[in-house]
């Protein structure tokens, strides 16, 4: 995971692809409500683009960042800090296969973001709290 944030955060087109299959598949929940592809996304170099495109995008880079989610190691897409703490805007699920990425799912749909937003500022909030 930590290869892939790195290639994300420098916009390695060269160096995503290294880490995604051949035939990898992106799939992503955008709900209408923001930019995110209406079809899956398959290929490596087309998968590669996407990613990058969606991060280049959304003006400011966001922070990654690799949490658990439903049980599965995830990337948090956070936009900077607002008056009530950090803004999810996105989750993107990896699938691992054969040491490649073989599958993407992303949800960007902000209705669908509600309650991990939520679980995220009440951890943020813990942590501020703690001196974390």
């Amino acid at each position: 995971m930590g290869r892939f944030l790195l290639a994300a955060r420098e916009g390695d087109l060269a160096g995503l692809e290294r880490l995604l299959a051949e035939d990898v598949v992106t799939w992503a929940d955008g709900g209408g409500r923001v930019g995110a592809a209406r079809r899956p996304v398959v290929g490596g170099a087309k998968v590669a683009r996407y990613l990058l495109g969606a991060l280049a995008k959304a003006g400011d880079v966001p922070d990654l960042l690799v949490s658990e989610v439903n049980g599965e190691a995830a990337v948090l897409a956070v936009q900077g800090p607002s008056g009530r703490g950090p803004g999810l805007v996105g989750v993107m699920v990896p699938e691992v296969g054969d040491g490649v990425i073989i599958g993407i799912r992303i949800a960007a749909n902000p209705d669908k973001l509600g309650f991990a937003s939520f679980q995220l500022l009440r951890l943020s909030h813990s942590a501020w709290s703690s001196g974390s």
